[in-house]
């Protein structure tokens, strides 16, 4: 169900192309795969692209979607991409990132039919040494511009990162845009070694006509999409008092517009429910991030319960400030129940959802790899196809040097 209104949402805020004031975008990197060398643009949103061409280990080829798709893709940087006919393994080297931090990593995929085949690629993507996901893009009927995103949460082992496209034998890789994002630190934690891959950011009670926000309402480039289950949920809203400044923000920034809205049960009397399992399965386990805020200025308390047992007890959602809690379970079947005490029944503003992940290979340590780049560079060694991406790793992808010998054991490699 949230897979296909995701699918529709993303073509929408494509389509509908609105430039805002930029803020600070300190931290940000954005890339717009395939733009010509030292060129530079703006998306939607005013956030500020570069070109590629500076962190490609091999070239690539950089092409561009045919002209029938650029009206489809209103964000200038899905015109462009980079593909890969050559090597099993090509990979993008970002530097200037800080070792240890916490990163949003969004990477999008615009087809297109730049290539004149009409068919869609499958192939891999990998962080670093560790495989991330199966790129696909669906049936055509459904996805007409051969349209994909991925997006994850992760916490980064070095001063740089790899991401690396895998040619598993299904059409050639490529790429349009690869973003990062810093995060705080004590958000949207996991457990050691593992990342949190995004199913949906979704800003609930609104209508389901309107677009997506992203930066610059959401500091951390979040992009919401809307829903409300008709008949079954009623929204609340209260645009006229909260507006940007006006309610007391926590670490997870949420934007104005996904607060001053909420939803309640359509039944005053009935528990609010929300049940959910996804279409595609990235993980056995899910981390579940409940926002909350009272959107008038009145007393409600309730109880959660999730997989039908009690979770959380007595909850006063506070007014204009946002209180939020996490969920760890293996499905998404959460009910909110208002208590004897309360007189109103229970709301929820926001809901995102992750899959957990977990990335059981290291990357080779940084001062090894840090001495094969030097000895490239001083006996003047030209880089192969396959000297890409870490150096041992993942298996299979080990460069072939003589004289490099590379041990592994479990969550460490050198």
């Amino acid at each position: 169900m949230w897979r296909t209104i995701l699918n529709v949402a993303f073509l929408a805020f494509l389509v509908h192309a609105v430039v805002l004031q930029a803020r600070d975008q300190s931290g940000f990197i954005s890339i717009d795969c395939g733009a010509p060398a030292m060129s530079n643009s703006t998306d939607w949103t005013d956030i500020q692209y570069v070109s590629d061409v500076g962190f490609i280990i091999s070239s690539g080829v950089p092409k561009s979607v045919k002209s029938d798709f650029t009206t489809l893709f209103k964000q200038q940087q899905l015109w462009t991409l980079r593909n890969f006919p050559k090597g099993r393994r090509n990979c993008y080297k970002i530097n200037n990132i800080t070792m240890g931090s916490k990163y949003l990593i969004r990477l999008e995929f615009s087809y297109g039919n730049y290539d004149g085949l009409n068919t869609f690629p499958v192939f891999d993507v990998y962080l670093g040494v560790n495989k991330w996901d199966t790129v696909s893009f669906g049936a055509a009927n459904s996805n007409p511009g051969g349209y994909s995103i991925r997006e994850i949460i992760h916490i980064v082992s070095q001063e740089y990162i790899n991401i690396c496209l895998v040619n598993t034998g299904l059409g050639t890789p490529f790429i349009s845009i690869i973003d990062l994002r810093p995060l705080k630190n004590d958000t949207y934690s996991a457990p050691p070694g593992g990342s949190l891959v995004t199913y949906y950011h979704v800003n609930l009670g609104y209508p389901y006509n309107n677009y997506s926000n992203r930066y610059e309402d959401d500091p951390y480039d979040r992009s919401w999409i809307y829903y409300i289950q008709q008949g079954e949920w009623v929204q609340l809203n209260n645009s006229s008092t909260i507006t940007a400044g006006t309610f007391s923000q926590n670490d997870y920034q949420l934007p104005e517009a996904v607060m001053r809205t909420a939803i309640t049960p359509a039944n005053a009397s009935d528990p609010l429910k929300i049940n959910w399992r996804p279409q595609v399965t990235i993980s056995d386990e899910y981390y579940i991030y409940m926002h909350f805020m009272e959107v008038n200025n009145q007393t409600r308390e309730f109880n959660i319960f999730v997989d039908g047992k009690p979770f959380y007890e007595n909850l006063v959602p506070p007014y204009l400030s946002t209180k939020t809690i996490t969920v760890v379970s293996n499905a998404i079947n959460i009910s909110f129940h208002k208590t004897s005490r309360s007189t109103l029944p229970p709301i929820i503003n926001a809901i995102e959802v992750y899959g957990l992940i977990q990335f059981y290979q290291s990357d080779t340590f940084q001062a090894d790899v840090d001495a094969i780049t030097r000895i490239q560079s001083v006996y003047g060694l030209t880089t192969r196809e396959e000297w890409q991406g870490d150096p041992c790793g993942p298996a299979g992808y080990t460069w072939e040097w003589n004289g490099l010998n590379c041990s592994r054991h479990l969550n460490e490699s050198k």
